[in-house]
């Protein structure tokens, strides 16, 4: 996160004031990461829209990632490994 930004979000909390709307935050309703230079905001759905891109980005990879775990032959990923099995004559 941008220094400039941080500033600005720190700032904002100080003011008890939603970066994404604008509005007034009641106190004790403040909603967010918990990190408080990642922001406050009044509602889950202000958190959602001020950090939408990132959420997006970060789903994409959980979802990639898992896709490649369950299916490492299917992805394309490098590294899968594909194994093959023969079974003695016998058995």
């Amino acid at each position: 996160m941008a220094e400039s930004q941080q500033s600005y979000l720190l700032e904002l909390w100080d003011n008890n004031i939603c970066p994404n709307c604008g509005q007034r935050i009641p106190e004790g309703t403040r909603v967010g990461s918990g990190k408080k230079s990642e922001g406050g905001f009044c509602r889950l759905s202000c958190y959602g829209e001020y950090y939408s891109i990132e959420i997006v980005e970060r789903a994409r990879k959980v979802s990639a990632q898992r896709r490649d775990t369950a299916n490492p032959e299917e992805s394309g990923s490098e590294g899968a490994v594909k194994r093959e099995f023969t079974i003695p004559a016998g058995y």
